[in-house]
């Protein structure tokens, strides 16, 4: 019965261990796919308004805080724009 509990206990440990490396997995996936959305965002208002990128950035976070919508949101918004417009 040790033998069994003990396999057991390993068993559930290395689930455990494969589940946290999967939500981390996912955690990082996402976290990428956010700063693209970003650099995107500010590279089309680095293009549109000759600006530099801090200047573009800041921007960003005033639209964010302005609009109450997350800093990936408002980027997506201005990239689809500009995907829409041709620039």
């Amino acid at each position: 019965m040790e033998l069994f509990a003990a396999q057991a206990a390993i068993f559930i440990s290395n689930a455990q261990a494969r589940e946290s490396a999967q939500q981390l997995s996912g955690t990082l996936r996402e976290a990428l796919s956010n700063r693209e959305v970003i650099a995107a965002g500010r590279g089309v208002l680095m293009e549109r308004h000759g600006i530099d990128e801090e200047t573009a950035m800041q921007q960003l976070m005033t639209e964010s805080r302005r609009a109450r919508k997350p800093l990936r949101e408002v980027s997506a918004a201005i990239v689809d724009s500009a995907l829409r417009t041709g620039g």
